[in-house]
């Protein structure tokens, strides 16, 4: 029970860091693209580097919030994807706010390059371990494959072939 309960513990944690990661990357490209990949002007890096801890903070509250840390992203699927996307949208939203509250000049532009950004990034982290899994089990599923026939073509087949090719006793 403790070793499932550590590895549940070690997937959040690892999930946190790869979206404070995220947030930073995001931050730093959409700045940089702004600017042509040219110099970053100063006034915008020192606004971005003094908000970034709490950029952090915002972006995994709000996925705690939205419970981003607790799904099953080996089942991810089209509602998850929503769940990032509207989560994401918050974030930037909420950090747009404060910034322009305590009167922080960001370019107007950083704000969409951004959030595209994060929800990419998010995104990417989350499916990774999906995209991965499929990817194994299609090379390991060559090597050991038994030939099985399911009779019907209806919604109750798809579930069936869906269920069987995402579980572990069958690969």
């Amino acid at each position: 029970m403790q070793s499932v309960l550590a590895k549940k513990i070690s997937r959040i944690l690892l999930l946190v860091i790869l979206d404070i990661l995220s947030v930073v990357l995001a931050a730093f490209l959409a700045l940089w693209m702004r600017f042509d990949f040219q110099t970053i002007p100063t006034e915008y890096a020192e606004n971005l580097l003094f908000c970034l801890p709490v950029d952090c903070l915002i972006l995994v509250a709000v996925f705690v919030i939205a419970r981003l840390y607790t799904s099953i992203w080996r089942y991810a699927s089209i509602p998850e994807l929503i769940s990032i996307v509207g989560s994401c949208i918050m974030a930037d939203l909420i950090m747009f706010g404060y910034k322009n509250i305590m009167q922080l000049a960001m370019p107007n532009s950083f704000w969409f390059v951004f959030a595209a950004f994060i929800i990419f990034f998010t995104c990417g982290t989350r499916y990774s371990y999906r995209i991965m899994r499929a990817m194994l089990h299609s090379v390991t599923s060559r090597k050991r494959s038994i030939n099985t026939m399911i009779d019907g073509a209806g919604d109750a087949a798809r579930m069936l072939i869906d269920e069987i090719n995402r579980s572990e006793k069958y690969q």
